[in-house]
């Protein structure tokens, strides 16, 4: 008999380990129909990729256009980024995990009530910007912004595992109005009227961008596709 086989005190080994993190974006089924109104699906189907959520956002692209005759600096107000949805779905396995409607009143009640000076300054590209109102955020009329799920989630931010061997889902419902998601600073004597302030913000591109382990027994992503 091999005497190995008694050896109850041998350490375990670990022969499937995570080899490395990496950042891997996942797109909508349609990459135009994410503006106003418009319900954005954001589907992972590879059930052997090793996804951490907690560690996840969504990324933005997107340009402002306002009048011609609008006079006012335009810029996102105080965590205005997420206003652009007024809910936001994830599953797991078709089975809806969490459901957070209007995230921008909620996420802005949790933030002011539980940041840190260091949060804040990681949620500056989330348009969370107390000092300076975000009037850098906007440059040549074009935006790029990330939210971090476990800003908007509860579970994003208290399930810090990695999902394996499961679908996933994250639903995105555009909201029809940006004006909820911006701020004007008035110069001069202007005044603003319903016919002026028609400002509206126009996406270009929007990700889901998570943070992907590779093992020796599950498929790379690029392989997948």
């Amino acid at each position: 008999m091999d005497r190995s086989y008694l050896d109850v005190t041998e350490p375990y080994v670990n022969e499937a380990p995570i080899q490395e993190m990496f950042l891997h974006s996942f797109l909508p089924f349609s990459s135009t129909a994410i503006n106003k109104g418009d319900e954005i699906r954001i589907p992972i189907q590879n059930r052997d990729a090793v996804t951490l959520p907690s560690e996840s956002f969504i990324y933005i692209e997107g340009k402002l256009i306002k009048p011609a005759d609008l006079l006012s600096e335009v810029t996102f107000c105080q965590n205005g980024l997420i206003n652009l949805f007024n809910e936001i779905k994830y599953e797991i396995n078709s089975v809806e995990i969490q459901r957070v409607k209007r995230p921008g009143v909620s996420s802005s009640l949790k933030g002011y009530c539980s940041y840190t000076p260091a949060d804040v300054n990681c949620l500056q590209n989330a348009t969370w910007d107390d000092a300076d109102s975000n009037k850098k955020f906007i440059k040549d009329g074009t935006f790029t912004g990330c939210i971090p799920l476990k800003h908007v989630l509860g579970f994003a931010e208290d399930y810090n595992k990695v999902l394996i061997n499961c679908s996933q889902q994250l639903i995105l419902n555009r909201a029809t109005d940006d004006l909820g998601s911006l701020t004007f600073f008035l110069k001069g004597n202007e005044v603003l009227s319903d016919a002026t302030v028609q400002a509206k913000v126009k996406l270009i591109k929007i990700e889901w961008r998570k943070s992907c382990g590779r093992c020796p027994w599950s498929r790379s992503m690029t392989e997948r596709s």
